[in-house]
């Protein structure tokens, strides 16, 4: 029911009005609109017998609405009129006939009419060099320059009797790099060369087609970046013959020159299309968000009534985030529950000007071979009984982890060097005296110490102390090797 109530209130009426700029369109391109009106009608009725068999809500109706604005509005793209701009005839225009006469040759040009500007005659040498023609130019622009960046083509009718088997069209485009408001010639020279037989009817010109002159290239010598058309300033479009011109009479009648492009690109017709349907979706998705927060405020409602129940849930919360940071072996802090720590330790020793402290990284010693030979259940056992030595020896502020498999962290704030090393052998030592599990040797450990300087990072002490480690093993095992660096620096 909510879905035929949307189509009757909301669907139906946009349809109306979309088919009716649909058969405007249409007719405007000189479509048959019964045949239009007839697609359209019988596409909305199968396409709304669709909608009112679904049990969803009305949404699926505009979702539905909105393709079908889309595949009409993709129809209509396709047949978008095109924009015009007269340049022949326009009264706010200049119109000028130029031949090699002009510029002591023998070629003359004449007008046939003095209204139009439109009918004229050529009468051309046979001088190699000899050149007539019709030109137009616009005054009235700022500068004289006309942009014809915004158009695609140019649209041509015009009569010609004689002789001569091509014509030629330029135009002549300014820029400030190379150009002249005044002369013309240092102005960009772009043509296109037709035969005649095609002004034997409308004829339309693409600017894609036009191509700069070699000569003008050469004789003003322009740089790579502006030999390419360009149509943003155009100072006059001319017609003539390409050399080498055929001598004799020849008349020729411009009927009409424009430009022809679009009013809108099909690029941005699409654009808008996707921004049609993103707004479609976020209107809906608005839609159900407000629905939503209706939901949620009902929801809460409810939640106050079991306030109590989420309080010990906090309570029992705190409790596992405590022990998830205890190591269940050990007993000691594991890497999670030491890290926060950490920070705060690190940071207290940058604001201190006394010993700022050490780092140990403790490894027990050949403990694959305490596994491999007796057993996980013992390394484990041999494990906890290190880290109870380890607790039983170190002071009350050091923070002490076990950091992975057989491998412990020690910090220990405000020591220096020599008490350092009294720890770290106190450590080991108590390691090695301890009686461990039946059959099981003498477990020993070695230690990487580090002390902790001015600016230390945990991540950059932890590295240090993880050389020495290493050193340790290296060395032999069963004893304790500081990082060395300069003093000076600590």
């Amino acid at each position: 029911m909510r879905v035929r109530q949307a189509i009757s209130e909301y669907i139906k009426p946009a349809y109306g009005a979309v088919v009716r700029l649909c058969l405007a369109g249409m007719s405007a391109c000189g479509y048959s609109v019964s045949r239009c009106k007839s697609g359209a009608w019988g596409l909305w009725r199968k396409a709304m017998a669709f909608v009112v068999t679904l049990p969803v809500p009305s949404w699926l109706g505009v979702r539905l609405l909105a393709v079908i604005l889309s595949i009409i509005a993709v129809c209509l793209i396709q047949y978008l009129p095109n924009q015009t701009r007269m340049l022949h005839f326009n009264s706010n225009n200049q119109y000028l006939l130029f031949a090699d006469g002009h510029r002591d040759g023998t070629s003359q040009v004449t007008w046939l009419d003095d209204y139009s500007f439109s009918r004229f005659k050529c009468s051309l040498s046979a001088a190699e060099d000899a050149w007539c023609g019709w030109s137009v130019l616009w005054p009235n622009e700022p500068d004289g320059l006309m942009d014809f960046s915004a158009y695609h083509s140019l649209r041509v009718r015009l009569k010609y009797v004689g002789e001569a088997k091509k014509l030629r069209i330029y135009a002549r485009n300014y820029h400030e790099a190379y150009g002249d408001l005044i002369a013309t010639d240092p102005n960009k020279f772009q043509s296109v060369t037709l035969f005649t037989h095609e002004f034997n009817e409308v004829v339309d010109i693409p600017l894609s087609e036009f191509v700069v002159a070699d000569w003008w290239v050469t004789r003003f010598n322009i740089p790579r970046q502006h030999v390419a058309p360009d149509f943003s300033a155009v100072q006059m479009l001319a017609i003539d013959f390409p050399q080498p011109a055929v001598a004799g009479d020849h008349v020729m009648e411009v009927l009409s020159i424009e430009l022809v492009g679009e009013w809108v690109s099909k690029e941005s017709a699409y654009l808008a299309l996707l921004i049609l349907w993103l707004l479609v979706l976020a209107a809906e998705g608005g839609y159900r968000y407000y629905l939503m927060n209706i939901k949620v405020e009902r929801a809460r409602a409810r939640a106050l009534t079991l306030e109590s129940y989420a309080r010990e849930l906090r309570t029992q919360t705190s409790m596992y985030k405590k022990l998830s940071g205890v190591d269940p072996l050990t007993g000691a802090y594991n890497r999670a529950g030491i890290k926060p720590l950490l920070k705060k330790s690190f940071d207290n020793n940058r604001r201190s000007d006394h010993d700022r402290g050490v780092v140990m990284v403790i490894d027990i010693d050949h403990f694959k071979q305490v596994n491999d030979t007796y057993g996980h259940s013992v390394g484990d056992t041999v494990i906890q009984q290190v880290a109870y030595v380890i607790a039983d020896v170190i002071r009350a502020g050091d923070l002490f982890a076990r950091w992975g498999g057989e491998e412990f962290l020690l910090i220990c704030p405000g020591v220096n060097r020599t008490t350092a090393a009294v720890i770290g052998e106190k450590l080991r030592q108590a390691v090695c005296d301890r009686q461990y599990a039946s059959g099981v040797p003498a477990v020993t450990v070695s230690l990487g110490v580090t002390l902790i300087r001015h600016g230390d990072a945990f991540n950059q002490a932890f590295d240090r102390a993880d050389q020495a480690l290493y050193q340790a093993k290296r060395a032999g095992r069963n004893r304790v090797v500081f990082f060395e660096f300069d003093e000076a620096l600590v």
